[in-house]
């Protein structure tokens, strides 16, 4: 997909697109600079979400987003499985 800068510098992200990150006005984005493996600086524009990347739909876990770079799936597995254990044992949430 190609989009093009106006004469302000701004671009328009096309509506399939804001539909399928879920943007609506007034969310915030992040724009990195990084270098590519040819050398080229590229652009990166990411939703700035409050939200965390997981979230519960009814029993399900649903994955919303970027997961940040610090995730650790194993110690979310384990802390995910003792509340569940809690939980069954009646200990509480």
């Amino acid at each position: 997909m190609t989009i093009t800068l106006d004469k302000f510098g701004r671009l328009l992200i096309p509506k399939p697109v804001r539909d399928r990150l879920g943007l609506k006005p007034g969310d915030e984005l992040v724009l990195d600079v990084r270098e590519g493996g040819d050398g080229a600086p590229s652009l990166e524009l990411r939703p700035e979400s409050a939200e965390p990347p997981l979230r519960y739909e009814g029993n399900l876990l649903v994955h919303t987003g970027r997961l940040p770079d610090t995730f650790d799936p194993d110690a979310f597995a384990r802390q995910q499985r003792e509340e569940r254990e809690r939980k069954l044992m009646g200990l509480g949430e």
